[in-house]
């Protein structure tokens, strides 16, 4: 998996772990420093987690990833990062032990060949959602931090999960601290209530990420690649749209966009009801079944309504030189930034949000890329 840009500038000393070898830091996971190591029993490699030696905060964020790996281990699938060993709670020296997960992710797998072909695209989207579904039923888990950049492409093209750090289980521990709001992958496939601090996460948060690893896998980049700042991709998922992949990639049917509009709908309640409705939708595609139906007056989305719809949307579509599609009627302006206010106390319930930048995170370099890439579509 990709992530050594993400080392810390000072990498602690190797942990040591009886029937384990450490083999080399991996990456920082917030205060969480993974590695690669051997496990000596079965003479395989792993993927282990270490809180920062001598870091209380580290200690404490890594005794709640614990106990959530305790509770996963248990309610897990067999397409999502296996659990397999926690250190006692009371022992000295903390870890956690992963399977390491072989093949690239699926942001690796589009930035290397292009957008995949709708058949393809549709089937991994099927066989994830597959997945999210049984994780609901087993133990109502809410993943939090979804993208393309935490779920690898196995054998078969096989979506498997590679990260349960900041998910959410009922009665489980949460990894996240108390007033922390989410933590996540990236910013291009948060849905807009994790932005905000104040409005309640489900299911429907992973949902709308995997319809933003939809969308990536038709059009070739996640929603809003070409922003480079992370807080203005957060305040575009929130108020404005990309085009829809059908206008831009050649051979993407109309029906595709349409069913990545629903799942990506700013208003949770206007997304599929149900992983199962929206397994069926997709499966319906995927027959040449399906047959869209026209998204409703003022349907707001992150992704456009194709151009054969564009009369029933009311949200302003963003282009990566910050105009709108000619076809489009004039859009209303974003509200204008207020003035600073005074520094306040926060009030009792709320909560921070704790952006983390992952793999699919834009650079400067690659939002000029991307730019330059979409004036010639």
């Amino acid at each position: 998996m990709e992530g050594q840009d993400r080392m810390a500038a000072a990498v602690p000393a190797a942990p040591e772990i009886p029937g384990y070898q450490a083999i080399g830091p991996v990456e920082t996971a917030g205060s969480i420093v993974m590695w690669d190591a051997l496990q000596l029993s079965l003479e395989r490699q792993v993927r282990m987690a270490a809180p920062v030696p001598g870091d209380p905060d580290s200690a404490a964020a890594f005794a709640r990833f614990a106990a959530l790996a305790r509770t996963f281990s248990r309610v897990a699938s067999a397409d999502v990062v296996q659990v397999i060993d926690v250190a006692p709670a009371a022992a000295p020296q903390q870890f956690v032990v992963l399977e390491k997960i072989e093949g690239p992710t699926l942001h690796a797998v589009v930035e290397a060949s292009g957008p995949m072909p709708p058949s393809r695209a549709l089937a991994v989207a099927s066989r994830l959602v597959s997945t999210l579904a049984a994780l609901q039923e087993r133990g109502g888990i809410v993943l939090r931090n979804l993208s393309a950049g935490t779920v690898a492409l196995g054998p078969g093209d096989v979506p498997k999960i590679a990260s349960f750090q900041s998910a959410d289980i009922p009665g489980a521990p949460s990894a996240l601290p108390p007033d922390v709001a989410g933590i996540v992958a990236s910013p291009n496939y948060m849905a807009p209530e994790q932005t905000n601090g104040v409005s309640p996460v489900d299911w429907r948060a992973d949902l709308y990420a995997v319809g933003a690893i939809l969308f990536q896998l038709l059009s070739g980049k996640p929603p809003f690649a070409w922003v480079a700042d992370p807080v203005e991709v957060l305040r575009l998922q929130a108020e404005a749209a990309e085009r829809a992949p059908s206008d831009v990639v050649a051979g993407v049917p109309a029906a595709c966009s349409v069913l990545v509009s629903r799942m990506m709908a700013k208003n949770p309640d206007d997304r599929p009801s149900s992983w199962s409705s929206l397994s069926a939708d997709i499966s319906a595609l995927a027959s040449g079944a399906g047959v869209p139906q026209p998204l409703p007056p003022g349907f707001a989305s992150t992704v456009a309504a194709p151009e054969g719809q564009r009369a029933q949307r009311e949200i302003r579509v963003v282009s990566p030189d910050a105009q709108s599609s000619a076809q489009d009627s004039p859009p209303a302006p974003f509200p204008p930034a207020a003035a600073p206010a005074p520094a306040a106390a926060p009030a009792p319930n709320a909560k921070r949000l704790v952006v983390r930048k992952g793999e699919a995170d834009a650079t400067a370099e690659a939002a000029a890329k991307e730019r330059r890439r979409r004036r010639k579509i």
